[in-house]
C-alpha cells in the first residue's frame, strides 16, 4: 500500500516472510515484511541502489546486489536475515541476480553477460556461458544438478538449461 516502487520479491523458505527492493526512503533499499504485507522492515541503510534480494534456503541470510563502494557497477553481498553482517562478495566487473544454490554452498550469479558460480566457503568462481553464447538470470533446480538462464545467443530471448558445470546447454523455451 506504499505509493514507492516496490519490486524484485522474494518469498522465505518457510513462506512467512517476503523480502523485496524499494525506493521508499528515497533510494533503493532491502526490506523483508510479513506475506500478509504488514511490518515492513528496512535490513539495508546505504545512499547506493541495495537490489535484487535472495533468500539463501535455511532462510538466515539474503544475498543482493549494490553499488555501495564506490564502483559504476554493482557487486554481490550477503546479510543475516535481520540485515546485519553485510560482508561483500564481489569487487569486479557488473553483477546481477543472485541466486544460492538449493543447499546454500553456492551463488549462480549473472556477471557481466555470463553466468558464474560463486563458492562461498572459497571464494571460488567458475564461469559458466562465454559470451556471445551468454548467459543471464540464473536459477537452480531444485537438486542443483542444473540451472535454467536466459541467453540471446540465437538473436533472440531463449531460456536455457545446463548443467552445474555448465556443460549440456539445451534450448527450453524459445519464443
Amino acid at each position: 500500500s506504499d505509493p514507492a516502487n516496490d519490486s524484485a520479491p522474494a518469498v522465505s523458505p518457510d513462506g512467512r516472510r517476503i523480502a523485496f527492493e524499494t525506493d521508499r526512503d528515497g533510494n533503493y533499499e532491502i526490506y523483508v515484511m510479513d506475506v500478509a504485507g504488514t511490518n515492513p522492515v528496512r535490513l539495508t541503510n546505504d545512499p547506493a541502489r541495495d537490489q535484487a534480494p535472495a533468500w539463501s534456503p535455511d532462510g538466515r541470510r539474503l544475498v543482493f546486489t549494490s553499488d555501495r563502494d564506490s564502483r559504476a557497477s554493482a557487486d554481490v553481498y550477503v546479510m543475516n536475515a535481520d540485515g546485519t553482517g553485510i560482508e561483500r562478495l564481489s569487487n569486479d566487473q557488473a553483477h546481477w541476480a543472485p541466486q544460492f544454490s538449493p543447499d546454500g554452498t553456492k551463488l549462480a550469479v549473472q556477471v557481466n553477460l555470463d553466468v558464474q558460480i560463486f563458492g562461498l566457503a572459497d571464494g571460488s568462481r567458475q564461469r559458466l556461458t562465454f559470451a556471445p553464447q551468454n548467459g543471464m538470470n540464473p536459477t537452480w533446480s531444485p537438486d542443483s544438478r542444473r540451472l535454467a538462464f536466459v541467453t540471446t545467443r540465437n538473436g533472440r530471448a531463449e531460456i536455457f538449461t545446463m548443467n552445474a558445470d555448465g556443460s549440456d546447454a539445451k534450448v527450453l523455451v524459445t519464443m
